[in-house]
């Protein structure tokens, strides 16, 4: 009970960009990931945290979190802009509703692009050559074959 008090209070009064680190470094075990994610939030640093915190222990929980599709959207892009592996980002894009479609692209699709963030998305994911806007008359993208890391779904 003791040792519960003393981490809440370091967490609450002193959340160093070390701390946060640690903390993000070894979510997966952390006890308080609750109270931690809504002290960053508080605070305003839950969305500059760096790739090397949005690690898949911390992101995959922020995505399947209550938080809004902007916020979820801005760290996969975080991600993408980071030059995170492909099957990462299936991952991470796999787990938000509104941008689900787009991860169809690794398995030779061409989604459509239908809403703000699946723009977002794309707009990094073209920028960085993971795909490309195919030729048409509505907005759909394709794997980008120069980028070096071009994974497909089986």
């Amino acid at each position: 009970m003791e040792k519960d008090v003393v981490i809440k209070k370091v967490m609450k009064d002193n959340l160093s960009k070390e701390n946060i680190e640690f903390i993000c470094e070894s979510f997966a075990e952390f006890k308080y990931k609750k109270e931690f994610v809504e002290l960053l939030n508080d605070s305003g640093k839950l969305m500059t945290l760096n790739s090397n915190c949005l690690n898949d222990e911390v992101l995959g929980y922020l995505l399947t979190s209550n938080f809004s599709t902007d916020a979820k959207v801005q760290w996969i892009i975080t991600k993408i802009h980071n030059n995170s592996p492909a099957p990462e980002l299936i991952t991470y894009i796999t787990l938000v509703e509104e941008i689900k479609n787009i991860a169809t692209v690794w398995g030779n699709k061409y989604p459509e692009i239908t809403n703000e963030f699946e723009e977002a998305i794309c707009d990094g994911l073209i920028e960085h050559h993971f795909v490309k806007v195919r030729k048409g008359v509505k907005k759909r993208i394709m794997l980008d074959n120069h980028h070096k890391s071009t994974f497909i779904l089986d």
